[in-house]
């Protein structure tokens, strides 16, 4: 066998080979081994040559036709196996329950792993087991067996670990039995007896130099406009009442057991009796004044407090027309004016009386009612007749003409509060004469303080 075929290699024989059946089964068994299967056939060498693109799905595809086909694909939209960015909504095959692999976990398998138990109460602290999470709403249940961290409220008995050592720690009982060993020796800032002497610091320099609280002690009112700064005294069932200073910065006592009034304290150098000894002056830091109502009287030629133009007359001997009266509310001077004339048979007189006794003047002058022959007081009407001076009375001035008609005169006389002034006409001399009185003036200019 010189020759072989051209495609498989398979010995020819020549005409002068003999042909045996070992030479015809070395040929089937090279034939054999030189094809390929017909199921799942692998090839070698450049492979096998189509005759043509495939035309049906099952056709084999040729080297040209799969080319085309890569060559028609957009790459751009394909993922890389390795990390891979997919868009839109890709999918997966969803793990089973507690799955713990490298499998993609879906949407569905994370929703899954939520528990549906009831969070466990607070505890010691671990790590757990489990492969459920919590959600993010969920609620722990309150521990009754222990305290909130805000505003605790404690049952049974609480022991602290030591007595506090800062302002904010807990106290324990023993520190405040220790405590109040102390604070029962001390005064209580709302109110407590004092049982024995109370003794102050010491203060210096003089009152009048003091411009602030500099007092080791302070008596301070509430604070309001009308509060005073005052202290009690009390005789347990006797007597009690008030000292301080008032809501007018003036020093008085009174209130409690005195009644409704408080009564303002006059000191040195405030209060004195005037040179003449008749009545009391006050100083007001400079100035020395009566001591009357809220003012004092000096004469005056113009300025009128009272007046009566009333025409009145008296002809009998020995007889006080009473024609006026004044009851001055504060001390000083006066001017009194009248028009007096006589028919010009004897004298026309207008007496000025005051009381004999200026302190009787509140008990007898001003008494209602109180009233003898010849006695006059504040409620006696004016025109009443007294067949004789009046006895209680003291001839203060008198104002006398003879002329036969009207002369104004005046006098200046001195006044005190609260003590009255009678003003009676008389006539002298001759027994036909008849005095005449009117324009009666009382004028004074009033300072108030």
């Amino acid at each position: 066998m010189a020759t072989t075929t051209p495609k498989l290699g398979l010995p020819r024989p020549e005409s002068t080979d003999n042909v045996t059946r070992a030479n015809n089964l070395a040929l089937i068994d090279a034939i054999d081994n030189s094809a390929a299967p017909v199921n799942n056939p692998v090839f070698t060498g450049t492979g096998a040559t189509l005759p043509a693109d495939p035309t049906t799905a099952m056709h084999a595809a040729t080297k040209q036709y799969v080319d085309d086909k890569v060559a028609s694909i957009d790459m751009s939209t394909l993922a890389p196996k390795a990390s891979p960015a997919f868009t839109g909504n890709p999918t997966a095959p969803t793990p089973s329950v507690d799955d713990n692999d490298t499998s993609i976990a879906t949407t569905g398998f994370v929703i899954g792993q939520a528990s549906t138990s009831t969070p466990a109460m607070d505890g010691v602290a671990s790590v757990g087991t489990s492969k459920r999470y919590a959600r993010a709403d969920h609620i722990h249940p309150t521990d009754t067996s222990r305290a909130p961290v805000a505003s605790p409220t404690f049952t049974g008995t609480v022991t602290l670990p030591g007595d506090p050592t800062s302002a904010l720690h807990a106290t324990t009982k023993q520190y405040v039995d220790t405590v109040g060993t102390t604070v029962s020796s001390k005064v209580s800032k709302t109110g407590d007896t004092l049982t024995g002497n109370l003794i102050t610091s010491n203060t210096s320099g003089s009152i009048a130099a003091s411009t602030t609280a500099a007092g080791s002690l302070e008596v301070r009112g509430n604070g309001g406009s009308g509060d005073a700064a005052f202290m009690s005294f009390h005789r347990p069932g006797a007597y009690g009442a008030q000292f301080g200073l008032d809501s007018d910065n003036k020093w008085k006592v009174g209130g409690w057991s005195t009644g409704a009034a408080a009564y303002e304290l006059w000191h040195d150098n405030r209060l004195r009796v005037h040179s003449s000894g008749k009545y009391l002056e006050w100083n007001n830091g400079g100035t020395w004044y009566p001591v009357s109502g809220n003012g004092y009287y000096t004469p005056s030629a113009s300025t009128v407090i009272q007046s009566d133009a009333t025409e009145r007359s008296i002809t009998s001997d020995n007889q006080y027309l009473l024609v006026g009266k004044f009851l001055p509310l504060f001390t000083g001077e006066v001017t009194i004016s009248a028009d007096i004339h006589s028919n010009g048979n004897g004298f026309g007189n207008l007496v000025i009386y005051a009381p004999v006794n200026p302190l009787l003047a509140s008990s007898t002058y001003l008494a209602e009612g109180y009233r003898a022959a010849n006695t006059v007081n504040t409620t006696t009407p004016v025109g009443t007749v007294l067949s004789s001076m009046p006895d209680v009375l003291n001839v203060a001035t008198i104002m006398s003409t003879t002329s036969a008609s009207y002369v104004t005169q005046s006098v200046i006389v001195g006044v005190t509060a609260n003590i009255p002034l009678f003003l009676f006409a008389t006539k002298q001399l001759a027994a036909s004469a008849t005095c005449f009185v009117r324009n009666l003036a009382v004028k004074g200019d009033t300072t108030r303080y």
